[in-house]
């Protein structure tokens, strides 16, 4: 969709005057941001990066960057409300993505690798949602998912204990102090989603 001709917040007051039912999706690079419409009204918008939903004059800087992509897609089911949000998702790519260059240092990308990808094929087994996630030959953490929040924080934590203990068997004690460091930069948004409940590293 081209908005070069129409300014965002003509565009988003038309979607709502129509009571418009469904999203609003914007890329810039790589990056991924959403917002969500119901009958008309905007309750959410979620910005790539963000942990929090952020306020609907936050996405006009997006919409107006020409490199911007921007497509409407309708008809969202209500569950949308229910499924771990885009910027969750992100978070977790990240998170997985610092946690396995960590460990790259001391241990050597190709084993990194390896371990990640024994990890993710169990992890699975028990979540397989996370058959949707891959892990890049440069360590990088990439995947979409739309899925219950509880079960994504599960699914995630699992992978987690799975990647630590592995390293735990080369690294001991270095390799707790590695998962925590990289755990401590997200630890809000982590304990938001509960998400220590069900590891077995607490912070």
């Amino acid at each position: 969709m081209d908005l070069t001709r129409i300014q965002p917040k003509i565009f988003l007051e038309k979607l709502k005057s129509t009571k418009f039912n469904g999203f609003i999706w914007m890329r810039v690079g790589l990056e991924e941001s959403f917002a969500y419409f119901e009958n008309g009204v905007l309750p959410a918008c979620f910005i790539a990066g963000r942990q929090e939903p952020v306020s609907e004059e936050e996405i006009y800087p997006i919409l107006l960057k020409p490199e911007t992509k921007v497509a409407v897609f309708d008809r969202v089911e209500r569950a949308v409300a229910e499924q771990a949000t885009p910027a969750q998702v992100d978070m977790f790519c990240k998170i997985f993505t610092a946690l396995l260059k960590a460990y790259a240092h001391p241990l050597g990308q190709s084993l990194v690798l390896r371990t990640a990808m024994v990890s993710k094929t169990n992890a699975q087994k028990e979540f397989p949602f996370i058959g949707r996630f891959n892990v890049e030959s440069d360590l990088t953490f990439r995947g979409e998912v739309v899925v219950e929040p509880k079960s994504f924080a599960q699914g995630m934590a699992r992978m987690f204990d799975l990647i630590h203990e592995s390293f735990s068997t080369f690294l001991g004690k270095e390799s707790e102090l590695i998962a925590r460091k990289i755990l401590t930069d997200y630890r809000f948004a982590l304990k938001t989603m509960r998400f220590f409940d069900y590891t077995k590293l607490k912070i």
